[in-house]
């Protein structure tokens, strides 16, 4: 995020209510506006969805095709990505640029190829054990790479600085999704998941491809050093790990009511199989996409008020070590870390207003958006669930400022865990549904402990830790 916060600091340094929100307006479309772009063109899809009165079937293939795409593409992409900002940065501070495209090249096949090995094998089984016909299959495995492709891209957002751009590229793809998926499915009256498969396939490809010829542009120059990625990969195994800890631990809770069976004789199942093949529970799922998106202004409140206060305190930090004297560097420090602790502090406050006021607005909107009052029940413990795992992602962020990647990797791997294990023991000991999401609370709270405690070492240590480096 850098480079977001590099421009950020060149609008909030005019004062003014205008810049302000200028500068608040930036950060919202750099960090979340791809997000809102495609929560928008998703809810269009399912509006012309509607309009061809498809059968319930139809639509129910549709969102497990869609949700296995995102959840999917989002595991096999972020752990490598996070190795990629890595290296992009590491070339753009060592004026390296002609590496970038060699890393990045390095990377796509890496992650084509296994995105390549995983979905074909459940493609082939969906046709030939599900239900699934073969060109929806195609037509998925299309999407599929698109969102891989696409996912893989986001890191140069950041470095690329083109925020214009970048948002034209993401409206153009959505612009395109929506219209060819209405031209296919509404006028042309193609059955109704190939219909949108491929206009959404189209779309997203184009958004990826055009964000690809924006780095490509950007990184003229080449050279052929296609192994420096893959010692990168080697030498910061940790990160790679840690986000992958991280991305499952996000899901994980999802997995365990797919497969879980019914809470009771006679109750209903939460969990339902599509297709033959696809495994989903709509109401939890529902439920969970909301609390995510309840959220999601804690990341742009985080870019614009915390990590760009931090990051100046932590130069100062740096500029103390190598020409400060001793009481100047101690000073420096408990400024970085008494920034970093009212930031928390601000984003913690900022956000629980905020979801209440969200949390209003649902329960007034509930009806008209057919939200079914179990869906709501999930939703309160899940919401509070997100916002702690906002607040442990930001700890990790911090963490990753003083390299402290192993620290990453014990933090997200305790976050994933513990997910996992109350999920299930909540499945196990048949909880009431209001605990369900108790799973992700859980898990959240572990790893932000974690981190807290992982950040009170290093600040206790930090001149030995920095030194001894």
């Amino acid at each position: 995020m850098a480079g977001i916060g590099f421009e950020l600091k060149k609008i909030f340094a005019n004062q003014g209510v205008t810049h302000a929100v200028r500068g608040t307006l930036y950060a919202a479309m750099a960090t979340i506006g791809p997000i809102l772009l495609v929560v928008v063109g998703f809810v269009v899809l399912f509006f012309i969805s509607g309009l061809q009165h498809a059968h319930l079937y139809q639509r129910d293939v549709l969102m497990a095709i869609i949700l296995y795409t995102f959840i999917f593409s989002l595991v096999l992409t972020l752990p490598l990505s996070a190795v990629l900002s890595r290296y992009i940065a590491d070339c753009i501070y060592e004026d390296r640029l002609e590496d970038v495209l060699s890393g990045y090249y390095a990377g796509l096949l890496l992650n084509m190829g296994v995105a390549l090995l995983t979905c074909v094998p459940f493609l082939a089984a969906a046709v030939y054990w599900g239900s699934l016909p073969h060109l929806d299959a195609l037509l998925a495995g299309m999407f599929f790479l698109a969102m891989v492709f696409l996912f893989y891209n986001m890191p140069f957002i950041s470095a690329l600085k083109e925020y214009r751009r970048i948002a034209l590229a993401f409206v153009a793809g959505m612009g395109i999704s929506v219209g060819l998926s209405y031209i296919l499915v509404v006028l042309v009256a193609m059955r109704l998941v190939p219909g949108i498969l491929l206009g959404i396939g189209v779309g997203f490809g184009l958004t990826a491809w055009l964000l690809y010829l924006l780095a490509r542009n950007f990184f003229k120059t080449k050279r052929r050093k296609y192994t420096l990625f893959w010692q990168y990969l080697r030498r910061y195994k940790w990160i790679l790990l840690g986000n992958a800890f991280y991305v499952l631990g996000l899901y994980v809770h999802n997995f365990v009511f797919w497969v879980a069976p019914p809470a009771n004789e006679g109750a209903a199942n939460l969990s339902v199989t599509v297709a033959q093949i696809f495994h989903m529970a709509p109401m939890y799922d529902v439920a969970t996409f909301l609390a995510m998106l309840t959220s999601v202004p804690a990341m742009v409140i985080f870019v614009v008020r915390t990590e760009i206060n931090f990051h100046e305190k932590y130069q100062e930090y740096c500029h103390q070590l190598t020409g400060g004297v001793g009481h100047d560097l101690e000073a420096a420090k408990k400024r970085m870390f008494s920034t970093l602790v009212q930031g928390m502090l601000f984003i913690g406050k900022a956000q629980l207003l905020v979801s209440f006021i969200l949390y209003l607005v649902l329960l007034y909107l509930a009806p008209i958006l057919h939200l079914g009052g179990f869906v709501l029940t999930l939703y309160p413990l899940l919401a509070a669930g997100f916002f702690v795992v906002y607040l442990m992602y930001f700890m990790v962020i911090f963490l990753h400022y003083f390299s402290d990647e192993a620290g990453v990797a014990w933090v997200t791997g305790t976050f994933f865990s513990i997910v996992l294990l109350v999920s299930v023991l909540c499945v196990v000991f048949s909880v009431p549904p209001i605990f369900y999401g108790a799973g992700l609370f859980a898990g959240a709270f572990a790893g932000w402990t974690l981190a807290f405690f992982r950040l009170k070492y290093i600040e206790k240590h930090l001149n030995h830790i920095i030194f001894g480096r």
